[in-house]
């Protein structure tokens, strides 16, 4: 079956969902009391679990080998994410504070100074979240337009 490298990604999040759908069934209905019928055929369901396994590495390998394309695109991207997440994680309190107060202990004025304002964090992140932006879109695009061979 040869599809876009988009389709191939849905295939891979459905085969992962009912993969995890089978492993709680097995999971949940392996033990059980004697005497009692199970409603389900265990060894058809594990056998259904390794079938679908299968075909999700399958899938993952096409998957990986279509992205080796676009891998500094993939890479830039989880890195500029990583980048922008941690810029707003950045602390940018300034100017006079007021700290303590508590159980008796009297308010204290704090002068706070930073080396990176939030004016210019703010920046920073309006930058990098462009950047993830133009890396997505090239992307999404390769994914509609690069076709895989699934099995």
């Amino acid at each position: 079956m040869n599809v876009t490298l988009a389709k191939a990604l849905k295939v891979k999040n459905q085969l992962a969902g009912e993969i995890k759908e089978l492993e709680v069934l097995i999971s949940n209905i392996n033990s059980y009391k004697e005497g009692s019928a199970s409603r389900f055929d265990s060894n058809a369901l594990m056998a259904d679990l390794q079938d679908k396994m299968l075909k999700l590495i399958a899938v993952k390998i096409a998957i990986q080998t279509a992205n080796v394309r676009i891998l500094p695109a993939l890479t830039n991207l989880a890195e500029t994410k990583a980048y922008a997440g941690w810029l707003k994680s950045i602390n940018t309190t300034e100017g006079l504070q007021s700290e303590g107060g508590g159980y008796g202990t009297p308010l204290k004025d704090v002068l706070y100074k930073v080396n990176f304002d939030a004016t210019w964090v703010r920046d920073k992140v309006k930058e990098a979240e462009n950047q993830i932006s133009d890396l997505q879109d090239q992307i999404d695009t390769y994914n509609a337009t690069f076709t895989v061979d699934l099995p």
